[in-house]
């Protein structure tokens, strides 16, 4: 027998929750005005403060960036520009610590010992100081492709590092397969460190070289040059496509 109890219990558990948001409006409107005017005071003041540290960050940075612009189109930049731009991401950094500014300053270390000649004694100390800054980078902010395959490059710059080399070249290569600005650079430091690599590792450079033929087989050309061991591997890598084999095969022979 239904009761009246028992319609009254089943109409109550059917009734629409109310949205939590219309309960704060409620309870900020029984609040005082004087207490809802001190709360929103103190929240807009808490995100002001959060705030400013990324501001002034970004304000700091704003002089280096048009060398930092300059660097990715490879324009010619000189000593001043880059110590210029070094700075500003030093500075940026005692604000707010990010993996970008690290990797940016990875990135002018690299440039300062192009300059030098990487096998100078002030390029080694800036090759040093920029595997340092990118690997700090890093560790903040690890799914960078980019700054992987910086990091590889200025390891194999490094005396006895390639061993470590392949690790960040693995790491670049999981991060961003795909990358067709990186594919070159990267299918050269995998050719490098090749005898370290084992076979999944070696399948990873194949992908690389196969991606690079299909919109760049002359940049593939010119990387395998007439290098015996590494026309091998690039051959090898397009074996089951046939047809694009045979015409990096006959590239090669021109």
């Amino acid at each position: 027998m239904v009761t009246p109890e028992i319609i009254t219990a089943v109409t109550k558990s059917t009734m629409p929750i109310k949205p939590t948001g219309i309960r704060l409006a409620r309870l900020l409107r029984i609040w005082p005005e004087g207490v809802r005017i001190a709360a929103g005071l103190a929240l807009g003041l808490a995100l002001i403060w959060l705030a400013i540290p990324r501001t002034m960050a970004a304000f700091i940075n704003l002089p280096g960036d048009p060398v930092l612009r300059a660097i990715q189109l490879g324009e010619p930049v000189t000593g001043d520009d880059l110590n210029g731009f070094i700075a500003s991401r030093e500075h940026a950094l005692e604000w707010i610590d990010t993996g970008r500014a690290w990797t940016d300053l990875g990135l002018g270390y690299l440039n300062l010992a192009k300059q030098a000649g990487y096998g100078t004694k002030s390029g080694s100390i800036y090759i040093e100081q920029g595997a340092k800054a990118v690997e700090t980078g890093l560790s903040k902010a690890p799914a960078n492709a980019y700054a992987w395959a910086r990091l590889t490059f200025l390891k194999l710059r490094r005396k006895d590092q390639n061993a470590d080399a392949k690790n960040s070249l693995v790491l670049s290569l999981f991060t961003g397969p795909y990358e067709r600005s990186l594919a070159p650079s990267r299918i050269r430091y995998g050719l490098a460190v090749w005898h370290r690599l084992n076979a999944s590792q070696q399948a990873l450079v194949h992908d690389q070289i196969v991606f690079l033929d299909r919109f760049d087989r002359r940049r593939l050309h010119q990387i395998v040059g007439n290098n015996r061991n590494l026309k091998v591997i690039a051959l090898t890598a397009l074996a089951s496509h046939p047809e694009r084999q045979a015409a990096l095969r006959a590239a090669l022979k021109n």
